[in-house]
């Protein structure tokens, strides 16, 4: 609950980061995973990005936060957060409707890292 405190309110992004990265070094559980989604809209692109990639390391285990992510891919500015959305979202579940869905639209994206990210 400390750890998720911090990821959720501290005011320093760094502290944010380092929350994340304890979370899942400690193996994000069914009591974590929802303040681990909420981080994916931290105002700071660092902490989006971590947890982003701590999600995508913990596969299948991060499969309550596919709708979010796919969220995140289709509202987030930042080219590099959606292109880690889309990786994010094949390393949880490549075959899952939503994922293939994002996929697809990937493909026609206007940021070439967008796309190039849904081909690999």
């Amino acid at each position: 609950p400390d750890i998720l405190r911090a990821l959720k309110a501290d005011p320093v992004s760094d502290v944010r980061i380092a929350a994340a990265q304890a979370v899942f070094a400690l193996g994000a559980t069914d009591d974590t995973l929802p303040g681990v989604i909420e981080a994916l809209h931290d105002k700071a692109v660092h902490v989006r990005g971590e947890v982003l990639m701590g999600l995508a390391d913990s596969g299948q285990k991060a499969k309550a936060a596919i709708s979010e992510i796919a969220k995140l891919f289709q509202e987030d500015g930042n080219p590099d957060i959606r292109a880690l959305a889309l990786y994010a979202l094949v390393r949880i579940e490549p075959e899952e409707k939503t994922t293939l869905r994002v996929l697809s639209g990937a493909l026609t994206d206007n940021v070439q890292e967008v796309r190039v990210t849904a081909l690999r």
